[in-house]
């Protein structure tokens, strides 16, 4: 069969791009946080002070699963040109340039040192894993960068962060550096308006801010390609910030149960899930511990007034609720709906539906219908199995933050009652019990405001069925079981890191894996193509196809280019324009998941899948390794910035609405992920998340679950680490129970990169286990599967249920056509 490759033949910016780039930075300045603001912003003056090591050089994205390769980027000292603004301080960033580049070159010669004589790029990398380039804060600000005539100074902090390792509580990651902190005090003493803005994945340290007369916090996180523009247009005021946290930041990190023990402040290999449903709010407001920032916090320009009416129908809360800019220009607004549970160990409240505002004129009113069901007032029982909604009063509240709401209703319950039989699954193995919250306040209902009785005998109890469906057809079992072990197998292991030109039918170069082609000759069945990342597609951009089919990159990544293997790389590895045809995959940088979700726009965020979508077809991918679900345990998690909030409905709600969007595109898909409680880094393939069933059910699932019933995602990506000692990939209870039998999953399960590997998941266990596809794959794994078939140890009717998932896909799958011949 032939080989294709999609990608673009010119190398001019297409009309696609120019489109996505703008729909980029709309999404940066939703997703910007203001977080504290003295009359400074939006800014005035057209001449400005900028400083920092963000100010220039804007963090745009992560690193891992999380780099991509745009074209182009905009920083922050750019987008305010691009606005007409005149930065003053040009010396002090030429400087800072020059800084940063010695200590890159430093640090690659030391590497260079370490990793003489090593012959594998693997081997390379590790190395460099364990000695990372750390982002320089900066350098002195001397008295030729304290401006005469300049009132307005910006100073931009940034750290990057990614996969594989986590965060410490050490200066240059989530302390201010000596440096940091002088800088600060002399751009302080001599400018009028300071701004810091913050250009970090995750929360800082934010302590030694209240030493100083700043006048403005800025939250940027990670904008994308664009993001320069984005946080230029909020700070003028071109656009009124509308950004929420997703996160609630503390005043003293220690003021997040789990510090003291996450990661490598504790037992990296054992995570105790102490606080149980007491995470970021939740714990807050139920122990009464005061936030910095409180989440759903973000102030505008403009004010808002809101109020609420709700109504009930059978299981169905319809919230109207009512909102009118009182200020002076235009704007967004967030509506946060809570409730509180009469459950003697439920926290204070908890989210159950938000909505974001059109653009508000001064003046101008919206009401917005917002629904969720009673359902979603039920917690998990670990005695019963059950999901019950306890008898007693619940109050419906409003507001812009958690910690800023007021009633609007109350719902009464006269008895407990069951709405979801389930199982025991997953139990907790460690000796501990979940923390338990101080007496619950007593309730006094507000006058005035409307009372709904529930009717229990309306709410029908839901049960579930634990079998393993089936769901081949007759046409189709008739074709798997024509296929020999050793063809089943090869389509449940994919093509590894390095694919044969026999096993890519299709080549997207810089895609993180695909599935086998090796059976496109006999059958037909080309590959499909899996993509990271969380930020858009992490593809190499610039690539030469050959005349043998043959594709090779342009140019060397960065990351790869050391040692041995740089060299080789250089020498041979890559294709010249004279090789073969030049073809281009440039792909969008978006802005990071925790800004995706800092919009709180669903509308939005579904608009960026549609966008992806279009992507994916011009390249040829067929599933998009995101969105990231994994809730914001602590802020030390290497990889917060892919993620999108401590709060699961947030979480659920946003990654259904990215998903519908990309799957509105025929045969493409995403991949939700780290399924599940991947809530940190550091020796993520040994770990094991200890966390009682009502906190993996109430908390840490319920976005997945969300997401799935929802929208329906194609894949399921199922994590490195182990939930109550048994690793993901290898749980029966997680991938099948759970996802399938009680969620109704029906699309494919594949591993994380090497969460099946001799130090890790169990191959053997993995698709009798419900996972379909071991990824990357290698020839070793594809025997041991045909070892374990010819032995029984996978039965072939596990294997039937694998393959037919993986078919599936390539049945969907636009850039070959495939499906099941209807004779044998």
């Amino acid at each position: 069969m032939k080989n294709f490759t999609l990608a673009s033949t010119s190398e001019d910016r297409s009309e696609r791009e120019v489109v996505n780039l703008s729909l980029s930075e709309k999404i940066a300045t939703e997703g910007i946080v203001l977080l504290s603001n003295d009359r400074m912003l939006p800014l005035r003056n057209k001449r400005i002070a900028l400083l920092g090591s963000g100010a220039r050089r804007t963090i745009i994205g992560g690193t891992g699963s999380g780099a991509t390769h745009p074209r182009s980027t905009v920083g922050i000292e750019e987008g305010f040109k691009n606005l007409g603004f005149e930065v003053a301080t040009t010396s002090w960033l030429d400087r800072y340039d020059t800084y940063y580049d010695n200590s890159y070159a430093n640090w690659k010669n030391n590497i260079e040192e370490k990793v003489a004589g090593l012959t594998d790029i693997f081997a390379v990398l590790g190395v460099i894993s364990h000695d990372r380039f750390v982002y320089p804060t900066g350098i002195p600000v001397e008295k030729e960068d304290l401006v005469e005539g300049v009132e307005d100074a910006i100073y931009v902090i940034s750290r990057q962060a990614g996969e594989g390792a986590d965060r410490h509580v050490v200066p240059a990651d989530y302390l201010l550096d000596d440096m940091e902190k002088e800088n600060l005090k002399r751009v302080c003493s001599h400018y009028k308006n300071v701004c810091v803005v913050i250009n970090v994945g995750g929360f800082i340290d934010c302590s030694y801010f209240d030493t100083l007369p700043i006048k403005s916090i800025v939250y940027v996180a990670q904008c994308g390609q664009a993001g320069g523009n984005a946080i230029a247009q909020v700070l003028s005021g071109k656009v009124t910030p509308s950004g929420k946290l997703t996160a609630t930041w503390p005043n003293d990190l220690n003021d997040i149960p789990s510090t003291k023990e996450f990661s490598e402040n504790g037992n990296p290999f054992i995570q105790d899930f102490k606080e149980g449903i007491f995470v970021g709010y939740r714990y807050f407001e139920t122990f009464g511990v005061a936030p910095r920032y409180a989440f759903g916090h973000g102030l505008s320009y403009t004010t808002f007034d809101m109020d609420a009416e709700f109504s009930l129908n059978k299981e169905t809360i319809t919230v109207r609720a009512k909102v009118e800019n009182t200020g002076d220009v235009g704007g967004k607004e967030v509506v946060q709906i809570y409730a509180s549970s009469p459950e003697a160990n439920a926290e204070r409240k908890g989210l159950v539906a938000f909505a974001k505002t059109k653009v508000l004129e001064p003046g101008e009113i919206e009401v917005l219908r917002i629904e969720f069901s009673i359902r979603d007032l039920a917690y998990f029982n670990e005695e019963l199995a059950s999901r019950v909604l306890v008898a007693g009063t619940y109050e419906l509240l409003i507001g812009d933050s958690s910690d800023n709401v007021q009633p609007f209703g109350y719902l009464e319950v006269e008895e407990d009652k069951v709405v979801e039989k389930l199982k025991n699954l997953c139990k907790l193995r460690a000796d501990f019990k979940d923390m338990v919250p101080p007496a619950k306040r007593l309730l006094i209902k507000k006058p005035g405001l409307k009372t709904e009785k529930v009717d229990l005998k309306s709410i029908k109890v839901v049960t579930h069925t634990y079998v393993r469906e089936n769901n081949i057809l007759p046409h189709e079992r008739a074709f798997l079981e024509s296929m020999s072990n050793e063809e089943l197998a090869t389509l449940m292991i994919g093509a590894s890191i390095r694919p044969s030109k026999e096993e890519r039918i299709v080549t997207v170069l810089g895609a993180s894996g695909i599935t086998s082609g090796l059976l496109s000759e006999k059958y037909g069945i080309p590959n499909v193509v899996f993509s990271d990342g969380p930020a858009g597609l992490n593809l190499t951009p610039r690539i030469v196809v050959c005349p043998d089919g043959e594709v090779k990159s342009r140019d060397i990544y960065p990351q790869y280019d050391f040692g041995l293997p740089g060299k080789m790389m250089r020498m041979y590895g890559l294709g010249k324009p004279e090789d073969g045809e030049c073809r281009y995959q440039y792909a969008t940088t978006w802005p990071c998941g925790v800004i995706r979700a800092q919009t709180w726009n669903t509308s939005l965020n579904k608009e960026l899948g549609k966008a992806m979508g279009v992507e994916m077809e011009e390249m040829g991918v067929t599933i998009w390794l995101a969105p990231g679900m994994n809730l914001t345990r602590n802020t030390l998690c290497g990889r917060t910035f892919e993620y999108c909030s401590e709060d699961p409905v947030l979480t659920g709600e946003i990654a259904a609405a990215v998903t519908l969007g990309v799957q509105s595109h025929k045969g493409k898909g995403v991949s939700i992920k780290h399924f599940a409680c991947n809530n940190s880094e550091y020796e993520r393939n040994q770990m094991t998340s200890n966390v009682s069933e009502r906190a993996l059910r109430d908390l840490y699932l319920k976005g997945f679950e969300i997401a799935v019933k929802k929208s329906h995602p194609k894949t399921v990506m199922a994590s490195y680490n182990k939930i109550n000692e048994v690793y993901n990939t290898n749980n029966y209870d997680l991938c099948v129970d759970i996802l399938r039998n009680e969620w109704g999953f029906d699309g494919l399960v594949m591993s994380d990169w090497d969460a099946v590997s001799p130090k890790s998941g169990n191959i053997k266990l993995a698709a009798p286990c419900g996972v379909d596809i071991v990824m990357p794959g290698n020839k070793e794994q594809r025997q041991n599967v045909i070892d374990a078939l010819n032995a029984g140890e996978i039965s072939r009717e596990d294997a039937y249920q694998c393959v037919h998932n993986v078919l599936k896909l390539v049945q969907e799958n636009t850039v070959i056509p495939w499906d099941y011949p209807t004779k044998i």
